[in-house]
């Protein structure tokens, strides 16, 4: 377990013992805005504080240790709008692109 906690980072050992996506939710953040004292998936990720804080948005963590960013897009003039959109981001590796950015509403 140590091992894998190492090579995978946090989100990695979570998710290897996961068998179903683990839903991170406002109330089980620290007052920091922590997750077991990470505050997101990685750089460029949305803090999961900020994150939770709209009502549409969902943080999980996936079985493969990666964290899914779900939100629903309201943009009337995309062709996304009402339609949920989501990124997956793994630990270490830069998470970003043009589907964060669509995730994120800009």
């Amino acid at each position: 377990d140590t091992l894998s906690l190492l090579a995978g980072g946090l989100f990695g050992a979570i998710g290897a013992a996961a068998r179903a996506p683990i839903r991170i939710t406002p109330d089980i953040l620290d007052d920091a805005g922590r997750f077991l004292g990470q505050k997101n998936a990685g750089a460029n990720a949305p803090l999961f504080s900020s994150w939770l804080s709209k009502a549409d948005n969902v943080a999980e963590i996936m079985p493969g240790g990666q964290v899914r960013y779900t939100t629903r897009v309201a943009d009337p003039a995309s062709s996304l709008n009402g339609r949920s959109v989501s990124v997956s981001c793994t630990e270490g590796v830069p998470c970003g692109g043009g589907a964060m950015r669509v995730a994120r509403g800009l």
